[in-house]
């Protein structure tokens, strides 16, 4: 559904649509699909890994956000990358 991880380019991609990522991610997290929320954990986790100090405000922020909100509640497979 998102990113997988891959590739030399993964960076640059991520950075050319970062605003559109985020916004899939945001949906994803807030979904009642407990396999959405799987594939955007993954995917918010990712983007954090291979942008680093490069995600900033204000998609670090919308990020945070969205993450804090997605942890309480059921336990789900890929929650516990959101950690």
């Amino acid at each position: 559904m998102f990113i997988n991880g891959r590739g030399a380019g993964t960076e640059a991609g991520i950075r050319l649509c970062l605003p559109e990522v985020i916004d899939v991610i945001l949906a994803g997290l807030s979904s009642s699909s407990w396999t959405v929320k799987a594939q955007s954990g993954a995917a918010a986790c990712t983007v954090a890994e291979k942008l680093g100090t490069q995600l900033g405000p204000p998609h670090l922020t919308s990020l945070l956000n969205a993450v804090i909100t997605a942890l309480p509640g059921r336990t789900w497979t890929g929650k516990v990358c959101l950690h």
